[in-house]
């Protein structure tokens, strides 16, 4: 397999926030605090930076890092179920329970090869470069359990359309087992930008206090 590079063109999810900061995500302590695996099955093609969602505002909250494609592997690991050693496209933290929350892509990188990069400049090449870039990724809002794992998978597209997991972990008959987690709504940003069978979420303060149990969905 090639060696990626990011390239210089980067696809800012949260277009309305630019690329200011915003403050570092704080993991809650305690053992009611609930686990999230996010996972990306394609860390070569893209590289994403998250973000928990302000769910009042439909903007980037807590930057909670690279889970791909960033300067270096994230180590962290926090007990889960079914963990791996640190490796590229594999992000644990501890999340506050009974909340509505949402983790999405803050920023999304194109990874190209070399020769690619060499070539960026050509106007030939603009095309293609731009075909390759993320579409805007919609994310399931969920109410974590106390002490109970979860796990999101993230799997972005060229274009548009990412394919979204999100799992409840347990152990049956001595084996992990992946049970699918029921959505109470959608986040997108910039939002609004949502494919039309998505029923897009507002973000204000009256967000009902939804709870997770059964279902997923594709984005």
């Amino acid at each position: 397999m090639p060696v990626r590079y990011r390239l210089a063109l980067c696809c800012v999810a949260a277009l309305s926030a630019g690329c200011s900061s915003i403050p570092d995500y704080q993991q809650p302590e305690g053992e009611s605090a609930a686990k999230l695996r996010v996972v990306v099955p394609n860390p070569e093609q893209f590289a994403l930076r998250l973000a928990t969602v302000d769910l009042t505002t439909c903007k980037p909250a807590a930057d909670i890092g690279w889970v791909s494609g960033g300067a270096r592997v994230d180590t962290v690991r926090v007990g889960m179920l079914d963990t791996t050693m640190p490796r590229d496209g594999v992000l644990e933290r501890r999340v506050a329970p009974d909340r509505p929350m949402a983790v999405m892509p803050w920023m999304t990188v194109a990874l190209f090869d070399a020769v690619t990069i060499l070539f960026s400049m050509n106007p030939a090449t603009h095309g293609a470069i731009q075909k390759a870039q993320a579409g805007v990724c919609a994310v399931p809002v969920f109410s974590p359990k106390p002490g109970e794992e979860y796990e999101l998978s993230i799997k972005m597209a060229a274009g548009g359309r990412c394919a979204i997991t999100l799992s409840l972990l347990s152990i049956d008959e001595g084996k992990v087992s992946r049970t699918p987690v029921k959505e109470t709504g959608w986040v997108s940003l910039p939002a609004g930008m949502l494919p039309a069978e998505k029923k897009l979420m507002e973000c204000d303060k009256n967000q009902p206090q939804a709870t997770a149990s059964s279902a997923s969905r594709a984005a």
